[in-house]
């Protein structure tokens, strides 16, 4: 099931005695992949997991001329297809496994339920156990949630990532934090055993010698964090029968504190925060801090300062770090590598053309090269002026969760506004299924019009005669392009984007900006929410 089109169709199939696990929804749990993919589809993950067969999974079909020639490609591709299948489950089916031997639900169920279902599991497989009554679930909601916030943003280079251990679960115990109707008290058994079991698990990994003691050690580490990273969130699950509000708040006030403490501990040493992320922290470390060895003792100098159960670790060097709004930044890795995270920097639901413009425009900015930046611009703003690009790069897809006739009683009843998705799908047929795909793309001229009354299918673009609205996709090239206007001063982000060709001024003396945020502190607070968990099955609505 790797299409990643339409979930909605992958029905789940039970076959007596034996687990029938779809790869798309154990990809969709597969953290790393997850973040950092716009398709989750087998070409995409396999050069994520650069397998052998990516580049030929990524490459088009050619017309073929000759069954021969068909059998061959056909054949071929099919192969690679299998490969692949057989290589992502081979990496990402031990977790799976290994969560399946601590929760009492088969691995094909795993997959579709939600964290807060496992520890459920967990919690009643035990009060069965002692024949004790279940409590029901409590009303309310959490007041405070993770910390998170942006302390400066521009370019910084050489960043390092120290995350705490286990953050909320190790508050939870070290604070005696549980749901207050857990009167056996599984929920800290619970988690006090399972945290014992990952430390265990994670001094064997170091120790292993064989390669497939390795991967099996490392499988079952992983299943466990994906456990105690879903207590937290369980306690505040309106759901949940051993819910508890109140406690929720407790372990989020503790772990706000905690996080406070290594910051002001890291800028004592005149490290430079740049960003705090519910249980980790990016930030520059002192000039005097050189080298990886010298960086994990500084880290570890930090941690030694914190309460007794509580691990400041080492989670990450970068060359750079592009910082632009809270949960929204760019990182080079030691590789090379480019790692966009937030949905306000490149959003999936943008056209391919401006995650393209944005992508290179960020690996750019990282690179500090600023005539590179406004040459990408024009070129940009040409392709689209002259009309030299493809359907693929400018048009829209989106999913279809009504039927037309249900939309169009409601735009009869004007409790919805027209959507252009729809309008698109009015041209392709009225019996499109809910669940369905369709891309569009806008027509008309000048950029006043209202897009839903200028939309066609795809399909129905002709290169010979190209009718997209040249100056509307300006405009959405622009809106991109202001994403960078906060890391330049006055005029420099003007001069910079715009359609002139500036060869006769010299752009590289344009410095990026760093700039100092004021923290939020208690301006106000964000929604709950619990530390990245990379829960299987949670994931299944796409972003």
């Amino acid at each position: 099931g790797m299409t990643g089109e339409r979930e909605s169709d992958a029905g789940s199939l039970e076959v007596a005695g034996r687990n029938l696990i779809d790869t798309l929804l154990l990809a969709q749990s597969f953290e790393p992949a997850r973040r950092s993919l716009d398709v989750l589809d087998l070409p995409s993950l396999a050069s994520h997991l650069h397998l052998d067969e990516a580049e030929l999974l990524a490459t088009p079909v050619a017309p073929l001329n000759s069954v021969a020639q068909f059998k061959g490609t056909v054949r071929k591709r099919l192969v690679a297809e299998a490969r692949s299948v057989r290589t992502i489950s081979a990496q990402l089916f031990p977790t799976l496994v290994a969560l399946a031997q601590m929760v009492p639900q088969p691995p094909q169920s795993l997959l579709r339920t939600g964290s807060a279902a496992k520890i459920e599991a967990l919690m009643l497989r035990a009060y069965l156990r002692h024949k004790h009554s279940v409590p029901p679930p409590k009303s309310g909601t959490q007041r405070t949630g993770g910390y998170t916030d942006i302390f400066a943003t521009g370019v910084f280079e050489r960043v390092l990532y120290a995350d705490v251990e286990s953050l909320y679960p190790s508050i939870m115990v070290s604070r005696r934090i549980g749901p207050s109707s857990d009167v056996l008290g599984v929920f800290l058994d619970l988690v006090n055993s399972l945290l014992a079991l990952r430390r265990e698990t994670k001094q064997r990994l170091r120790e292993a010698r064989e390669e497939a003691g390795q991967r099996e050690l490392d499988a079952t580490q992983s299943a466990i964090k994906i456990l105690l990273n879903s207590f937290y969130g369980y306690l505040g699950y309106a759901r949940a029968l051993f819910n508890d509000y109140e406690q929720a708040d407790a372990v989020t006030a503790a772990g706000q504190e905690l996080l406070k403490e290594i910051m002001r501990n890291i800028e004592l040493h005149n490290g430079t925060i740049i960003e705090v992320d519910t249980d980790g922290v990016f930030f520059v470390p002192p000039d005097n801090v050189l080298g990886i060895e010298e960086e994990q003792r500084f880290i570890e100098h930090v941690s030694a300062a914190m309460p007794k159960g509580i691990t400041l670790a080492f989670a990450g060097r970068f060359r750079k770090m592009l910082s632009y709004k809270k949960k929204n930044y760019a990182l080079v890795s030691e590789e090379g590598e480019l790692i966009v995270r937030g949905s306000s920097l490149i959003s999936r639901a943008l056209e391919l053309f401006a995650r393209r413009f944005l992508r290179q425009g960020i690996e750019l900015l990282l690179a500090g090269d600023l005539p590179g930046l406004h040459a990408l611009y024009l070129q940009f703003a040409q392709m689209i002026t002259t009309h030299a690009w493809g359907v693929v790069d400018f048009c829209r897809s989106e999913i279809l969760h009504d039927a037309l006739s249900t939309y169009d009683q409601e735009i009869q009843s004007g409790s919805r506004k027209p959507s252009p998705a729809y309008e698109a799908a009015r041209r392709s047929a009225p019996y499109l299924e809910p669940g369905s795909r369709i891309s569009y793309y806008v027509t008309g001229s000048g950029t006043t019009i209202r897009i839903s009354d200028h939309v066609k299918l795809a399909e129905e673009w002709d290169p010979n005669f190209p009718d997209e609205n040249s100056a509307y996709y300006l405009s959405r090239l622009d809106e991109c392009a202001a994403k960078f206007e906060g890391f330049f001063e006055g005029d420099d982000f003007r001069r910079i984007f715009s359609q002139e060709d500036l060869f006769d001024t010299d752009l590289s003396a344009i410095r990026v900006v760093t700039r100092r945020v004021e923290p939020e502190d208690q301006r106000r607070s964000e929604p709950p929410e619990a530390p990245d968990e990379s829960g299987f099955g949670i994931w299944l609505d796409g972003e």
